[in-house]
């Protein structure tokens, strides 16, 4: 809709009853207004789309009334009326529908303000609109063609609620054309699975990849695929791996059976990711039960509380040079460090003697362990980086072999599973992925004990 449609449209009164106050959203596919019905001067809300399908009309005339008068849940925008008006004065044709006013922001305008949402205020979000669509698919709905703009939460960004059940779906075609750079790049196809990106069909498997895409996005601050061109983002759906959560923000401290449930997500062979909502909502239930084991892994990016001696040198480094609060948290853990060095090795120093402090053969052998560990790692790493997989696959199966070896230590251990699955991930393998995962939760069950 250009902008003089949208201006022409406020002040109107839609299907007899609904005067247009304000536009709420003048983007994607559909547009979105503010409304009054004059029958009980209720604010709800209007949804227009004015180029559309004509042969599936029909198809959602159907779909729409089956929603209207059978799905309803407190969670989710009630569809009130819908129709079509065709070549009225000032309103041009389009179809309409219209929905219970939501209250609070989309979740595309709280990433839009604030780049990414903490794991702590992000997890609650996922696992509620999984909730949500559990509830739909189970009356099934299936094609609910999630995006940040359909989720609604609170100011508070604590409750989650969709505004749409993707009814306007059924009347919209993406543009994927290479050629067409004319045409407004449709956000929707930053949430497409690859079997939608293909055109092929489609069940309730694609609704978990595309809340796969939207939980990458508030946890990173990108979608998982991102280009100028919708036919390219279409492209890197259908061909590409997307990036594990820690390689994309090696800043954050994601927990790894978080990463693990992400990447599930997002695999491009439906049979390969969680098979429903309700599978991937007791996936996110578990994770969230696992972070309440500790709390510490629930912010991540941010640093710990501080010794009340750092504290203090902090302080003082602020009143001294003017450093503020997002430096004060990047200094806090290199102070910290470097006073438990120096201390433990004044500590070491004064109590120890000599003759005990010499490192004993089994130190000397871990300390070359850990130098060729790191080695490995750093070449497989360069390899992956270099698109070599055969070489990578190879450096971290020796770097797997060492970091066996610390078994008082398994975060070695981890980190190489991880990045070894993501190999087999990238070369399709995966039933070794499969393997590697199911080695990664005995660990951590293990650990847990």
């Amino acid at each position: 809709m250009t902008d003089v449609e949208t201006d022409t449209l406020i002040g109107q009164t839609v299907a007899g009853h609904y005067e247009v106050l304000s536009c709420l959203d003048p983007a994607g596919n559909t547009e979105v207004f503010k409304v009054k019905d004059n029958r009980d001067a209720v604010i709800k809300v209007l949804k227009i789309i004015r180029s559309f399908r004509e042969d599936k009309l029909d198809q959602f005339l159907i779909e729409a009334e089956r929603i209207k008068t059978q799905v309803k849940h407190p969670s989710l925008a009630q569809l009130q009326d819908f129709g079509v008006i065709r070549e009225q004065e000032k309103l041009g044709t389009f179809v309409y529908m219209i929905y219970d006013f939501l209250s609070g922001r989309s979740l595309y305008s709280v990433l839009n303000r604030q780049g990414r949402i903490e794991l702590s205020e992000a997890l609650p979000i996922f696992i509620q609109v999984c909730d949500l669509a559990k509830h739909l698919q189970a009356v099934g709905v299936n094609n609910l063609s999630l995006s940040p703009r359909k989720i609604m939460v609170s100011d508070s960004v604590q409750a989650a609620k969709l505004n749409e059940t993707g009814l306007s779906s059924t009347l919209t075609t993406l543009n994927l054309d290479p050629a067409d750079t004319s045409s407004a790049f449709p956000e929707g196809v930053l949430y497409l699975s690859p079997e939608q990106c293909s055109q092929q069909s489609t069940d309730f498997r694609s609704d978990v990849y595309s809340l796969g895409c939207i939980m990458y996005e508030c946890l990173v601050g990108l979608p998982p695929f991102l280009s100028k061109s919708p036919y390219e983002v279409s492209r890197m759906h259908i061909n590409e791996e997307v990036k594990p959560l820690r390689m994309s923000r090696d800043d954050l401290n994601f927990p790894l059976e978080l990463d693990l449930l992400v990447l599930k997500s997002l695999r491009k062979n439906p049979l390969q990711r969680q098979q429903n909502m309700t599978e991937l909502y007791e996936d996110l239930h578990h994770v969230q039960q696992e972070l309440s084991r500790v709390p510490e892994l629930t912010l991540p990016g941010q640093a710990g509380k501080r010794s009340g001696v750092a504290a203090a040198i902090l302080e003082d480094l602020s009143d001294l040079f003017g450093i503020d609060n997002s430096l004060k948290i990047k200094l806090a853990v290199p102070i910290i460090l470097g006073l438990v060095v120096i201390f433990g090795s004044i500590l070491i120093g004064s109590i120890l003697p000599q003759n005990i402090r010499a490192a004993d053969p089994a130190t000397l052998a871990e300390r070359d362990a850990e130098k060729e560990w790191q080695q490995l790692d750093m070449q497989a790493q360069r390899d992956f980086e270099h698109h070599n997989l055969l070489s990578a696959e190879e450096h971290y199966e020796r770097a797997l072999q060492i970091a066996e070896k610390f078994k008082d230590d398994r975060r070695r251990l981890y980190g190489t599973l991880q990045k070894l699955q993501n190999i087999y991930m990238a070369e399709k393998r995966y039933d070794k992925s499969d393997e590697i995962e199911a080695h990664l939760k005995a660990f951590m069950e293990e650990d847990a004990k």
